[in-house]
């Protein structure tokens, strides 16, 4: 007989909670959620507040381990003294107004000035029989207290992105973002001014060593320093590095 099992996410569970190392005082329970808002997971502290990521749980997690950064729809910055949430970071609002969509990406690693998102704004601007829409796609920084800084923003009434940039990353110290260019896939650091310079380099990024540093994959066999200001790089011999992930840099406090 076969045995087959199914999740059921409508059955999960999740409580956090912060407690004294040194006896059981200070218990403050952060969260206790069922359903799909059961997937939370702290991902580090910023000042006295718990850094609270919200999303979903891949199969097997990052290749059999803990889940991945991918997974995050957006974070909660939660007071460790008493759980209320303080901000709430790069999340799509759970109502929207009649001919209005609008929605965030979340992107990159959480650092110490926040993270990096992107905000889908779709607008409906004339109505039935002939439906016009205006898009809007801004790459925004977003702080630990919920605000936002736009990097870039562009506009277009036809269909597809505007603003032809993925996958990126803010660097910890807020000062700019690198991103893949959607067409060339090339690395393009953009500033929180707005400025943008195209590196040539068809890497793919995987964090911020610190703000002047970069580490990307090569190929499946090299990771990658990278330092964007002169894209200059410095190989490392890895393999398996198409595999590889960088959850966070070391220190950790956000």
């Amino acid at each position: 007989a076969d045995i087959v099992e199914q999740a059921d996410s409508s059955k999960d569970t999740g409580v956090g909670y912060v407690e004294d190392m040194s006896d059981s005082n200070g218990h403050v329970q952060l969260w206790s959620n069922t359903s799909s808002d059961a997937a939370r997971w702290p991902v580090g502290w910023q000042g006295q507040s718990v850094i609270d990521a919200v999303g979903f749980f891949s199969s097997g997690g990052c290749y059999g381990g803990p889940p991945c950064p991918t997974n995050t729809n957006s974070y909660h910055v939660v007071s460790s003294s008493n759980g209320s949430r303080t901000a709430t970071v790069c999340e799509t609002p759970t109502t929207q107004s009649q001919g209005s969509n609008d929605y965030y990406n979340l992107m990159g690693n959480p650092v110490t000035a926040g993270t990096a998102c992107m905000e889908n704004d779709q607008q409906q601007t004339s109505s039935f029989p002939n439906y016009t829409y205006n898009w809007t796609t801004t790459l925004e920084a977003v702080a630990w207290n919920g605000a936002e800084h736009d990097f870039a923003s562009a506009s277009s009434t036809t269909t597809g992105d505007p603003l032809p940039l993925g996958n990126c990353y803010l660097s910890p110290d807020g000062s700019r973002a690198i991103c893949e260019q959607q067409t060339s896939n090339a690395l393009v650091v953009v500033t929180s001014s707005g400025s943008q310079n195209n590196l040539g380099r068809r890497y793919n990024p995987l964090g911020w060593i610190d703000s002047t540093h970069l580490l990307v994959e090569v190929d499946s066999g090299h990771l990658a320093v990278l330092d964007p200001d002169s894209a200059s790089v410095t190989t490392i011999a890895m393999t398996g590095a198409d595999q590889m992930t960088m959850p966070a840099t070391l220190p950790a406090q956000l």
